[in-house]
């Protein structure tokens, strides 16, 4: 939906706590409705030190945050750990990588999971290794191929999860660039985790910076915390922008970072991500890469969005065609996951449905 005006001073105060200020502005409108917004973009625990009118419940969602990110963090050393034990190598990707090397505070950034990279062919040992610790995958790896990933589940009461990557292309439809990414030269870069030498590694800040543009514009920036993630990276890991350049065009993505760039440079000015950007100097933006832009600023992040930046992607019409298409019907095992009292109406009427609402979605409606 649009922004309010809570949404909009809490761009505010996340601005302040990005660059390390206390800011000085008022609360405006109902408590609640902020602490609602600031815990659904995940920027909640970063307000503890910036604003003293969200001080008390931040610092508490803080205190949560550290509490479970503590067993996640504590759960990837001993998953990299039986990892380096079977020969397999690793790469924390997103949350658990981001916590300390870029918040500097494992407390700071909320996590759903961990993320982890293997090698495709280390699939099998890996899960074998991961078994050992208590994880069990949910789900057979030649279940996602798209998604080119899979889900496993550790021990109760708890049950933390891990997300075991094969590629950085990872979702339910198509990306058009997803053969054109280097993982190898991601490996050649990568730099070893500073919580387990030799067990594990993380991306280089070059890859890094890429990686969370990329991912930012496949999840349409649906929370605040993943423009926080790309603007944190920019400021405290000092990445190099003609490195950048040069891994964005390599990976064909470089619409895409110059999109994240500008959508980050918007939701936060003035805090680097246009400085960036202008010493990248990756590629300018067609019509409707800029109307991606415009309704992701305005609040409309809906999935589907992001088709208008993947479709500049594609060299031919007949490959423009096929993308919207695949972005407004997706596969037909898809249907299993929509609302089961329009499926009882009818399967393909739901499905009609979504592909009808996809491209409203795509026109900002």
């Amino acid at each position: 939906m649009p922004w309010t005006r809570a949404h909009r001073l809490l761009l505010a105060w996340t601005s302040d706590a990005i660059a390390g200020r206390i800011s000085s502005l008022p609360p405006e409108g109902p408590t609640d409705r902020l602490l609602a917004i600031a815990a659904a973009e995940r920027v909640l625990p970063l307000l503890a030190s910036a604003t003293t009118a969200l001080a008390e419940p931040a610092t508490r969602a803080s205190v949560g945050t550290g509490v479970r990110n503590a067993v996640l963090l504590d759960l990837t050393r001993r998953a990299c750990t039986a990892l380096a034990a079977a020969n397999v190598p690793v790469m924390l990707l997103k949350g658990i990588d981001l916590c300390e090397r870029v918040y500097g505070n494992p407390a700071l950034r909320p996590m759903h999971d961990v993320d982890l990279l293997v090698p495709r062919d280390s699939i099998p040992p890996a899960l074998a290794a991961l078994a050992a610790v208590g994880l069990r995958a949910e789900e057979s790896p030649n279940d996602g191929l798209l998604r080119r990933s899979v889900v496993l589940s550790g021990p109760p009461p708890l049950r933390p999860h891990i997300h075991l990557h094969w590629h950085l292309a990872n979702a339910s439809y198509p990306l058009p660039y997803a053969e054109a990414i280097d993982l190898p030269g991601l490996w050649s870069r990568s730099l070893p985790w500073a919580n387990a030498p030799g067990a594990a590694r993380v991306p280089s800040p070059e890859d890094l910076a890429v990686y969370l543009c990329e991912h930012l514009v496949k999840h349409c920036c649906e929370e605040w915390i993943f423009a926080v993630d790309l603007l944190l990276t920019l400021r405290r890991l000092r990445p190099a922008p003609h490195v950048f350049a040069r891994i964005a065009r390599s990976w064909g993505v470089e619409r895409l970072c110059e999109a994240a760039l500008r959508i980050a440079e918007g939701l936060f000015p003035d805090l680097g991500a246009g400085e960036f950007r202008g010493r990248a100097g990756i590629v300018s933006l067609t019509h409707i890469e800029h109307i991606f832009v415009r309704q992701v600023l305005s609040g409309r992040r809906s999935a589907g969005v992001n088709w208008l930046v993947y479709l500049a992607h594609c060299p031919t019409a007949g490959a423009r065609a096929r993308q919207l298409w695949q972005g407004v019907f997706p596969d037909a095992a898809d249907l299993e996951a929509l609302d089961p009292e329009e499926v009882a109406r009818g399967r393909w009427r739901a499905y009609a449905r979504r592909g009808w609402r996809a491209v409203e979605r795509m026109l900002g409606r």
